[in-house]
């Protein structure tokens, strides 16, 4: 999903933001929690959450210390927290 919704080759993607809300909507009400997977990072961390009721932990481990090695440690983790804080996650 990420992949395709956030993939420099964009597509018409409107169909799998409507399923994935609606299986996490799904999940949550089962009591499930939501996870995210790879491909996220600073550009698009909040669009997906905002999009994505519900996500408990997301996977930025690769953005997180490629991103590091430019911006360092300090600013790089700054500007996740305040990336999931603007998202409401």
């Amino acid at each position: 999903f990420v992949f395709c919704f956030f993939s420099s080759r964009r597509r018409d993607t409107s169909s799998d933001r409507d399923w994935s809300s609606d299986v996490c909507s799904s999940d949550l009400e089962a009591g499930l929690g939501v996870n995210a997977g790879h491909d996220l990072n600073q550009k698009n961390l909040e669009n997906f959450c905002r999009r994505v009721p519900g996500v408990l932990e997301v996977s930025i481990g690769h953005a997180l210390v490629s991103e590091a090695l430019e911006q360092g440690w300090e600013t790089t983790i700054r500007n996740y927290v305040v990336i999931l804080q603007q998202a409401g996650a």
